[in-house]
């Protein structure tokens, strides 16, 4: 009777660990469908930031497409501008030595003698002309350097645009 009480005993305590394993069995299996489920949120919360990421780098990519532009568009209408004012300083400088051409002209005809003053009035017209033509050298070298500035930035930008 005492192993048949004892082999009852094991039954029921065998029955006992079973339960229990079985309840283990089950809080783990739980267990692997919340991580699972967890898995599965932090995987799409991942997909959903590559996603921003993406679309923030488009953003940022089409913003610096812009901004060059509007440099460039800057750089255009400064070049325009700055030969614009060669330009007009050129013509100024014209209309003052023409100007002045005529006021020689009208002393000239007022002077007695020429004979006299004919190589110093030619000297002065000549360092009138050669006057002239220095500043005309002088706003073309100006606008050579400007535009080399700006073909620089240009290309320093074209190159950090390129690094983006």
């Amino acid at each position: 009777a005492a192993v048949s009480m004892s082999f009852a005993a094991l039954e029921a305590r065998l029955e006992e660990v079973q339960s229990r394993l079985e309840g283990g069995h089950r809080r783990c299996e739980e267990e692997v469908r919340g991580l699972k489920a967890s898995a599965a949120r932090a995987a799409a919360r991942a997909a959903a930031w590559r996603r921003e990421a993406r679309e923030a780098e488009r953003q940022v990519s089409i913003g610096v497409a812009g901004l060059q532009e509007r440099f460039r568009e800057s750089l255009r209408e400064l070049t325009e501008s700055r030969m614009v004012g060669a330009s007009s300083q050129a013509s100024s400088c014209t209309d003052v030595l023409a100007t002045l051409r005529g006021e020689l002209r009208a002393v000239e005809e007022q002077l007695p003698d020429l004979s006299r003053c004919t190589a110093p009035l030619d000297q002065v017209r000549d360092g009138l002309e050669g006057e002239r033509l220095a500043r005309r050298e002088a706003a073309e070298a100006a606008s050579r350097a400007v535009e080399g500035k700006i073909r620089c930035l240009r290309e320093e930008a074209d190159e950090e645009a390129a690094a983006l």
